[in-house]
Parts: C-alpha cells; structure tokens; sequence
C-alpha cells in the first residue's frame, strides 16, 4: 500500500459523509437566505429593540453595533455561527477525527496498516489530508448555498456573495481545530466514542469561558482562554477592516480575519501533531 492510495481510501470511506454534509449546508445556506427575505425590515428592528430593552445582557453578547443586523448582509452573516452549520462541521471533524485513531483500532484496521510498508507518520497524514479537504468544502458549500440564494432571491438591497467568504472561511478554521482536538484525544484511546464525547466536553468549556468572558465586568481575559473566542464569523463579515492589537506592542495590528483564523489553525496542527508523536510511540493494544 502506498501513501496516495491510502488517501483514496480514506476518501472513499469519508465522501458519503462529505457528500450529505456539503448537500445539508448548501440547502441550509439557500433556506437562511430566503427566510431572511421574507423578513420586513421594521419587524425586525422591533424585535431586536424589544430584545436589547428586556434582556440587556444581550448586547454584551453581540459583537457589532445593532444598527448593522438590521441590513441585509448582517441578518445572512447570523447564517455562519447558526447552530446547524456548527452542528453539521462538529459531524464531520468528530466522526473522522476520532476515527484517525481509536476507531481504526477497535475495527482492526491498524493492525493491517502497521503491517504495511507505510511509516505510522503516513498513516497519520493521510486521514489529515482527507479532514481538511472536507473542511474546506464544508465552508465552501455553505456559502455556496448563500450565493445561489442571493442569485435566487430578491432583495431591496442586495449584498454581495463575496462579504460572506470571511465567515466561510472562518467556520472551516474552526472545524479543522475542532478535528486536531479530537484526533488528540483519540491518539490515547482504542474506543472512538471517548475522544467524540471528550470533545464534546471541551467544546462546552470553551463556550462557557467565552460566555463569561464577555459578561464578567473586566473578564475580558477569560475569553482569551477560549479558543472559540476566535470563531467570530459575523464580526469578520461586518467589520472587515477591524484588527487585532497586540497586548505590550501597540504598533502590531493583524486583521482579525488573518488573526482568528490563525489562531484556530495553529491549534489544529498543534493538537494534530502532538496526536501524531503520541500514535508514534504508543504501544497498539489488540482490538476487542
């Protein structure tokens, strides 16, 4: 067996997956945008004013100025941080990162592929090939389902699909942090449901940091902790000019598109290389 056509059968055991996921984004974009349409204006800026009157807290919760959700762009820009996008990329970075691992032990699939001539580097490259590709395909197809809604479907003031590639994009940042978490998780384990659950848990603990990082008077500092503090796609899309400034070196300023995602990244390919050197030294138990 050789490198390349490992990858082919990591593809070929993931396209079904990769196929309904893209298929469920992309009609779930095309849907966001047409119920946004059917939207009047003046009812929604009713009901975000009732909202911020009843429940103050929530505009600490909202990451740009009020006045911007009520055009267009920013009532699609809550399409890329909707719970079911979240939900479909969580699907995709859980089921094959902790398959890269655990679940091919419990299958007996790492045993035939330690046996083969492939480096265990190589066995750990190829699932990482696969799970960023569908990463970015993930992204893509949801904000292609954004653009053919926008081609589709009339609005007064119609935005332009390319506003919405910085929230794209930065939801694949975070389905391939997401995969680098749990393929590290399952670098310990020999159970594929541990590491899913395991990033389940962490996954909760980081939105409660960012919960009160940004409530906590001052607690700015606790949401640094979290790495969903960088999943901040509406904010990329409506202020695309807004930079990150470095805490003891004002003159550093990154954009934020640049920043969040780097962040995001580099806690994937960390969390996927330390997965790597810990499959490279572990000891493979034989499967139950």
């Amino acid at each position: 067996m050789t490198l390349l056509s490992l990858v082919r059968y990591e593809f070929r055991e993931s396209r079904l997956q990769l196929v309904l996921s893209a298929l469920i984004l992309t009609g779930f974009g095309w849907l966001f945008v047409w119920l946004v349409s059917l939207v009047k204006p003046g009812l929604w800026a009713t009901v975000l004013e009732a909202a911020m009157l009843e429940f103050k807290f929530l505009r600490k919760l909202i990451v740009v100025s009020p006045a911007q959700l009520l055009t267009p762009r920013g009532q699609i820009s809550m399409l890329y941080f909707h719970i079911v996008p979240i939900l479909v990329c969580m699907g995709w970075a859980l089921g094959r990162g902790s398959q890269a691992v655990a679940g091919r032990i419990a299958s007996g699939q790492m045993e035939l592929l330690v046996a083969s001539p492939l480096r265990r580097t190589e066995l750990m490259l190829a699932p990482a090939a696969v799970m960023v590709f569908g990463a970015v395909i993930l992204g893509l197809a949801l904000w292609f389902g954004t653009w053919i809604g926008l081609l589709t479907i009339q609005f007064s003031d119609p935005p332009s699909a390319a506003d919405f590639v910085p929230g794209a994009v930065n939801l694949s940042a975070l389905t391939i942090c997401l995969i680098g978490i749990t393929t590290l998780l399952s670098s310990f384990d020999q159970d594929r449901w541990r590491p899913i659950w395991g990033t389940m848990a962490v996954m909760i603990i980081a939105a409660i940091l960012k919960l009160v990082g940004q409530l906590l008077p001052g607690g700015e500092w606790v949401g640094n902790l979290s790495f969903l503090t960088a999943f901040e796609p509406q904010r990329l899309i409506l202020e695309p000019n807004s930079a990150w400034i470095a805490p003891f070196l004002p003159s550093v300023r990154i954009p934020l598109c640049v920043w969040f995602n780097l962040v995001l990244f580099v806690i994937g390919f960390m969390t996927y290389l330390i997965a790597t050197i810990v499959f490279i030294r572990r000891d493979l138990p034989v499967p139950r």
